[in-house]
């Protein structure tokens, strides 16, 4: 069923309530299924996937108006990501979902906590989204210091210390190994450095399942995004390849 049968109907937005569920029924109407389902019917990976979806445009809309504006090329980039990822019959129900948050008095701030309320310990939801949102965030090539504020509160709320600077490092190319890296790589692997060399290498193997694109979407990665998995597995093996050149594991 996916993302879209677990919001028909505008029920799953009631469920949640707070400003995740406010811009779901401002935006339902807006949202031709096709497949005559429902929420009751969905699957757990049904209704992640539609969280995802709905927490990233709502957040999204609070970075792109973090200056105060949505500026012209705020707008022609997120207008092309939607053509360029998401079905015609699906792109009202997201400009709606954006445009909503984007005009609401909610802040950044309130989404993020109820997110974080929804998705408990799942770690690799919130390694997901956060890379998601970073991606997004530099994609109309300027990164705001009230954007990269609103960043680091997601980071903090999410408990990936770190993740926010080494992503916009090594995001570009401009990683450099070090001390000043490792704590935020060992926190990408999900592990501290008190941990063995083998439970480094074990960390990394789960991550790589975790993130297989067989599995991200059972984890409430929306096919749409899966593009975006592939570049996160990348900043994985970047995180364990200078983890194992620090400790010299062969």
């Amino acid at each position: 069923m996916g993302w879209k049968g677990a919001l028909a109907g505008g029920a799953f937005g009631a469920v949640i309530g707070g400003p995740l569920g406010a811009v779901i029924g401002a935006a339902v109407g807006h949202l031709a299924t096709g497949s005559g389902g429902n929420e009751n019917s969905s699957s757990g990976s049904d209704r992640m996937q539609a969280v995802f979806v709905v927490a990233i445009f709502s957040t999204l809309a609070k970075l792109a108006k973090a200056d105060g504006v949505v500026s012209a090329d705020e707008a022609q980039m997120i207008k092309r990501f939607i053509n360029d990822h998401f079905k015609q019959e699906d792109r009202a129900f997201i400009k709606q979902v954006f445009n909503a948050a984007r005009d609401n008095g909610d802040s950044f701030e309130s989404y993020f906590d109820q997110l974080c309320s929804i998705v408990g310990d799942d770690r690799e939801f919130k390694q997901h989204f956060l890379g998601v949102l970073c991606e997004l965030a530099l994609a109309d090539g300027v990164l705001h210091p009230a954007e990269k504020a609103q960043l680091l509160y997601a980071e903090r709320v999410f408990g990936l210390n770190g993740y926010v600077d080494t992503f916009f490092q090594y995001g570009n190319g401009a990683a450099q190994g070090g001390a000043q890296n490792l704590n935020v790589y060992y926190e990408i692997l999900g592990c501290t450095e008190a941990a063995t060399d083998d439970e480094i290498k074990s960390a990394y193997r789960k991550k790589c399942r975790d993130f297989h694109p067989d599995r991200i979407q059972s984890k409430g990665l929306p096919e749409e995004f899966i593009s975006f998995a592939e570049k996160e597995m990348q900043r994985i093996n970047q995180a364990y390849d200078e983890i194992k050149k620090a400790r010299k594991i062969s």
